[in-house]
């Protein structure tokens, strides 16, 4: 379905295409933060288990932006498992919305009858198009 190119309203093609896009890219910024997520756990990880390994009635000094901290090893441990926790929780949260996320996007290419092309057969269509305008 076209649209006069004068009245100025999009094509219901290119509005759909522009959907798609938008709920992709809404996909990959989840995406996007579980990673960074993921990766904040895995760091605390490795902190609780270098932790245990000391003396819990000593010392902990860590970095705090551009602040040397001090505190007690047990309580930095504790800190850290509350930190494990919280972060496990969002992560938690931000697969079940990349989930949602997905199958709306699913529905959404489903209802609208969109086929996402590879890159082969998008060569093959370039190499079609070539030839027709020749």
């Amino acid at each position: 379905m076209s649209a006069d190119k004068s009245s100025g309203i999009p094509k219901n093609q290119e509005e759909i295409v522009q959907g798609f896009r938008v709920l992709r890219e809404q996909q990959q910024h989840i995406l996007s933060e579980l990673k960074a997520t993921e990766g904040n756990l895995r760091e605390i990880f490795g902190v609780l288990n270098a932790l245990k390994k000391f003396d819990q009635n000593g010392t902990a000094f860590y970095r705090l932006s551009d602040i040397l901290v001090e505190n007690n090893v047990d309580e930095h441990y504790h800190d850290k498992v509350e930190l494990f926790n919280l972060l496990s929780a969002e992560m938690k949260k931000l697969n079940e919305l990349l989930i949602r996320k997905s199958e709306e996007l699913a529905n959404y290419q489903k209802t609208n009858n969109i086929r996402v092309l590879t890159e082969q057969e998008v060569a093959d269509l370039e190499q079609k198009n070539m030839i027709q305008n020749n």
